[in-house]
């Protein structure tokens, strides 16, 4: 990790801390998610989730993953770094960024193709929320956070999901009655 220079935190969570850095070589402006490596099965389950679908998946509307790194306690994951994120953007926090009938419409679209191009691939995301909808100064989205991620497999009808995933404010009413059969819908419930 010496290759970065720290310049601000971006975000806290129960998974660990988002930085923003700098690449030392090249001046490039990045985001380090830095995950703390517990013993336990479900964080490295996340870990993994994450990994595996940022790697494997490739959209303007997606957070781009450039890199990883992985000490003993540590999993860092190096993304492009994007300036805001739709919660700001609701609260008016991020000034440059006036939300107008206009940009909520071009938003939900952008969202609507990052979705549709998971939901091709059989990916449901699972934690679509405000905080997890990035977006850039020239008001490009980026869908970020796969940490609950998962592949679905449409012709398994019997194949079972965890329920507990989504943020409760937007969870899908299948997933709050404890549902462990339910599709990429989920996440079209979450977005509406």
């Amino acid at each position: 990790m010496r290759k970065y220079s720290f310049i601000s935190k971006i975000g806290q969570g129960a998974y660990g801390a988002v930085v923003k850095a700098k690449i030392n070589e090249t001046g490039q402006i990045v985001a380090i998610k830095r995950i703390l490596l517990k013993p336990d099965e479900k964080s490295q389950l996340e870990v993994i989730r994450e990994i595996s679908t940022l790697k494997n998946v490739e959209h303007e509307n997606i957070i781009t993953l450039l890199s990883t790194n992985f000490s003993s306690s540590t999993a860092s994951l190096i993304m492009e770094y994007v300036e805001s994120n739709l919660k700001l953007v609701i609260n008016d926090e991020m000034r440059p960024l006036k939300l107008s009938n206009h940009y909520a419409k071009f938003y939900f679209r952008q969202i609507l193709l990052g979705i549709k191009y998971l939901h091709g691939l059989n990916i449901m995301h699972r934690d679509l929320k405000p905080e997890n909808i990035l977006i850039s100064l020239k008001n490009e989205v980026k869908i970020g956070d796969f940490g609950l991620a998962c592949l679905y497999f449409p012709a398994d009808k019997d194949r079972t999901y965890s329920h507990q995933v989504a943020t409760r404010w937007y969870r899908a009413p299948e997933l709050l009655f404890g549902a462990v059969r339910y599709d990429p819908r989920v996440d079209i419930w979450a977005i509406g």
